[in-house]
């Protein structure tokens, strides 16, 4: 059994580790090609093979993360996966722990997830992950929504410079105390995506045309629109937009996600600290990743 990295063509490479995802997860073919045209890099790449086989795969994917001021690089984990018929051997302990002396000879000093499932929770916390990154749901109905203010306009997204798009949406994931942040180039993956999942992107303009709120939306169900993110200055704002999407969607009823409650929070990953540094990221916010 051999770990190895980048050391047999690129493209051979590529193309194996798409069939392993493609055997061990459920994705569309509109996100895999998504994911490997815009996100896949083989430098952030680990496979383990055994007799000319790929047995397992992971990638570690560079970002940024605020924390209390300070900005620190972090690793996100993600493509994380087994050939069906190699599982429970152990394949994947052995990558998790190749996977942590290169992050730590890269200088991360945090490694960030999101379990595909609740029992990964458990398995994950045998490598020092604990739960992190916790949300909230709301639950909006249209029939409640206030009347919109009249000084606000909500425009599609395609309707607003994208500099100016991204300009707001950098200053907003900067003003939370921690988050991982997310460069044009993300962002503009992001947007995809969301197009990709028949969802779209709203932005709430002033007078002068600035942004004052964007919201992120894909419908889930005959009556049910989910909110993946929503930045907004004030309040009227949030509902403003939540009335548009219900009202393009023609759905009733909204779910949105936000920034953890006292009560009914929930974790949507977890963490783990490179440099020994005890990083407390239970108020964090990971969101819009693509896994």
């Amino acid at each position: 059994m051999k770990i190895i990295r980048n050391d047999e063509s690129v493209r051979e490479m590529k193309q194996q580790v798409i069939d392993l995802w493609k055997t061990s997860f459920e994705d569309t073919d509109d996100f895999i090609r998504l994911y490997f045209e815009r996100v896949y890099r083989e430098e952030h790449t680990l496979t383990l093979r055994e007799n000319g086989r790929m047995i397992s795969a992971l990638q570690m994917l560079p970002y940024e993360i605020t924390y209390r001021g300070a900005t620190v690089p972090a690793a996100y984990i993600c493509g994380v996966c087994t050939l069906p018929s190699e599982r429970g051997k152990g394949r994947m302990n052995r990558l998790m722990l190749q996977a942590m002396d290169v992050m730590r000879d890269r200088n991360y000093a945090l490694t960030v997830l999101i379990p595909a499932s609740d029992r990964l929770f458990d398995y994950y916390e045998r490598f020092g992950y604990t739960k992190a990154f916790d949300y909230s749901l709301e639950t909006h109905h249209l029939s409640a929504m206030p009347p919109a203010p009249s000084s606000c306009r909500v425009m599609p997204h395609r309707d607003v410079p994208p500099d100016t798009l991204y300009a707001y949406f950098d200053r907003k994931q900067r003003e939370r105390v921690c988050a991982v942040l997310h460069t044009a180039y993300d962002w503009d993956t992001i947007l995809l995506d969301c197009l990709a999942d028949g969802g779209d992107v709203w932005v709430a303009l002033r007078r002068d045309g600035q942004p004052e709120g964007l919201a992120l939306a894909v419908p889930t169900g005959k009556d049910t629109v989910y909110i993946k993110e929503i930045l907004y200055e004030q309040a009227d704002i949030k509902d403003t937009l939540i009335r548009h999407i219900l009202t393009h969607f023609h759905r009733q009823t909204a779910q949105v996600r936000i920034p953890p409650t006292l009560s009914g929070a929930r974790s949507c990953g977890m963490a783990h600290s490179l440099d020994r540094q005890p990083y407390d990221l239970r108020q964090g916010w990971m969101n819009l990743m693509l896994d």
